[in-house]
């Protein structure tokens, strides 16, 4: 449990990936950035804060301790004895909670419970977790993970850069400006003729002329470089006009060229924040006739302007699913397909 943040997460996602499948372990990595475990630590941090009014404290920063019947239990080789001592004291039992990692037993009736609160990977725990799935397996005890990290552990409370990230904080909505505005910025003089914008040094280079070498040769032609210069970006942009004939197809370009991308989600990102200075290239591209067919079959089944997202077959609501609601159903559908 040594190291980084980033080395722990490195670590736990080798780990995931040699315990479960690929599928299972993108949705680990889904899961750690939708921070879905966040609610669950806070209830683990709750139920410490409520251990250690009655004394409970860890002997070190990356150490454990085990509430057995109420009482705790900083070592692992005392966990046994302080069963077998609380085995009969129903009563000081403490709750489960249906957010809480149980170890699996198929003891009957359910034995008593014992709360090991560590963290995953430390020494303390691998010493801990040992003797209580043993313990679990003879059925003596019902072995009940609470995670803990050493931050919340100090006296008063977490330090700057160990507070626990909440899901939905942190997360910055930047608007884009979508308002195009022409604007003429062609400066005249006293006769009412354009000048030339003497400033060369924001386009060094247009059509293959290198305007700023030009002017370092010939500075007495400044003006008419100038002139030259904003003629050919002129003519240069007439060049990439679209038609209004050409935007015809212009859907269908888009969709087939996200379709072919090596990272279509990405190319369909860009494509969204830079559409009007990818027209002219997608606007080139031939229609595939079996892409164009597809899109018409998708006509009759679907009302223009709608959208459909389908997850293994399911209809998925892209209005009312929230990022948790499809996290859960990733993993129902995962979980599906392993069996």
């Amino acid at each position: 449990a040594a190291g980084t943040d980033e080395a722990q997460l490195k670590a736990a996602e080798e780990a995931a990936a040699k315990a479960g499948s690929d599928a299972q372990t993108k949705l680990m990595r889904f899961a750690l950035a939708l921070r879905d475990g966040s609610p669950r630590l806070e209830m683990h941090r709750a139920t410490w804060e409520s251990a250690a009014s009655k004394g409970c404290s860890f002997s070190s920063d990356d150490g454990a301790v085990a509430v057995v019947g109420g009482k705790c239990v900083t070592e692992a080789g005392a966990l046994r004895e302080a069963v077998m001592k609380c085995s009969e004291r129903e009563d000081e039992h403490l709750s489960v909670h249906d957010q809480d990692r149980v170890y699996p037993s198929n003891a009957s009736p359910a034995p008593m419970a014992i709360f090991l609160y560590a963290t995953v990977g430390t020494e303390a725990f691998q010493s801990f977790h040992k003797e209580l799935t043993k313990l679990s397996d003879e059925g003596l005890a019902r072995y009940v993970l609470r995670h803990s990290w050493s931050g919340w552990r100090k006296e008063g409370g977490c330090s700057s850069g160990e507070e626990l990230s909440l899901q939905g904080y942190g997360v910055e909505l930047a608007v884009k400006n979508m308002e195009y505005k022409a604007v003429d910025d062609t400066k005249v003089d006293a006769s009412g003729n354009a000048i030339a914008d003497g400033d060369l040094d924001a386009s060094q280079e247009v059509g293959g002329f290198d305007f700023k070498k030009l002017v370092e040769r010939m500075p007495e032609l400044k003006d008419e470089l100038g002139s030259f210069r904003d003629t050919l970006t002129a003519e240069i942009s007439k060049s990439d006009e679209v038609k209004v004939w050409a935007l015809k197809d212009l859907g269908i370009q888009a969709s087939q060229h996200i379709m072919q991308a090596r990272e279509p989600l990405k190319l369909m990102r860009d494509l969204s924040h830079n559409l009007p200075s990818l027209v002219s290239t997608i606007s080139r591209l031939k229609v595939n006739a079996s892409m164009q067919q597809e899109i018409e079959a998708n006509h009759q089944f679907m009302h223009p302007g709608h959208n459909l997202v389908l997850l293994n077959g399911r209809n998925v609501d892209p209005e009312d699913t929230t990022p948790f609601g499809l996290l859960s159903t990733l993993k129902f559908e995962v979980s599906a397909i392993e069996r």
